[in-house]
Parts: structure tokens; C-alpha cells; sequence
């Protein structure tokens, strides 16, 4: 059904979400005198 395609996605991108926020902390934890990760935060949610 079309209201279990949405859910899947809205997980989906939950997972990106924190996938992207997982990457931000090891690269800021790496290079710690850099620009945040590249690609915005804001977005998501």
C-alpha cells in the first residue's frame, strides 16, 4: 500500500539522518581543526 512506501521512506530517511550525523562526529573527531563534514546538518529530521 502507498501509506507503507511512505513509512519506509520516512524510516529511510531517519537512517540517513543519523547515518550523516555518525560521519559528522568521526570526521570532526579525526580533523579536528576542519570545517564540520561536508553537506549540510540542517536539513532532515
Amino acid at each position: 500500500t502507498a501509506e507503507r512506501v511512505i513509512s519506509v521512506i520516512s524510516i529511510l530517511r531517519k537512517l540517513a539522518f543519523y547515518y550523516h550525523l555518525l560521519l559528522n562526529s568521526v570526521y570532526q573527531a579525526r580533523y579536528p581543526n576542519t570545517a564540520p563534514y561536508p553537506g549540510k546538518l540542517k536539513r532532515g529530521k
